[in-house]
């Protein structure tokens, strides 16, 4: 896990406290099949089995209940030692959707966060968005591709980004802006 990415972290949270991936999807506003992707691709992300399918319920496995604290440890971290957070997202329409998703939870938890996604994948963030139910929600874009640049593209790119950064992080009432 040396890249943290909030949102399954937030589900696996979820899923582990109510043992259902139903009553999970309900408390997250999600519906089940994102959920259990989710699930999955942390699982995937982290190389072991984190629930035990057990009918329609579920149980952590060893292995689960070794990272759900952890999990939670990281999130609390995230709301209590963070003055602000900004996401950066590259070159996929999911990731960017994970970044709003993200941005949005942390926001909720109430620290402040700029979004940055390359400007290829607006309909996946926007997407995100209305699902969480912030649409209008407003991030930073960058131009696409950004994969392939290289490091010092890579600071240029944000170089070029920070006053949108900073506009999202000091507008009152902001929640972002491209």
């Amino acid at each position: 896990m040396d890249r943290i990415n909030a949102d399954l972290l937030r589900t696996f949270v979820e899923v582990a406290k109510v043992e259902h991936l139903s009553r999970a999807a309900e408390a997250l506003q999600a519906d089940q099949s994102t959920v259990s992707r989710k699930i999955a691709r942390l699982e995937q992300e982290v190389g072991v089995l984190l629930f035990e399918r057990i009918g329609r319920n579920i149980r952590l496995t060893q292995a689960g209940r070794r990272l759900v604290g952890r999990a939670e440890r990281i999130l609390d971290d995230l709301r209590t030692q963070c003055d602000v957070v900004v996401i950066g997202v590259g070159d996929c329409g999911s990731c960017s959707a994970s970044a709003v998703a993200d941005g949005l939870l942390l926001e909720q938890a109430g620290i402040p966060a700029a979004v940055i996604c390359s400007d290829a994948f607006r309909v996946s963030a926007d997407a995100m968005a209305g699902l969480r139910g912030a649409p209008g929600y407003q991030y930073v874009t960058t131009p696409h591709p950004v994969a392939n640049l290289s490091p010092d593209g890579v600071r240029d790119r944000a170089a070029a980004a920070l006053p949108a950064v900073v506009g999202l992080l000091t507008q009152p009432g902001a929640t972002a802006s491209s």
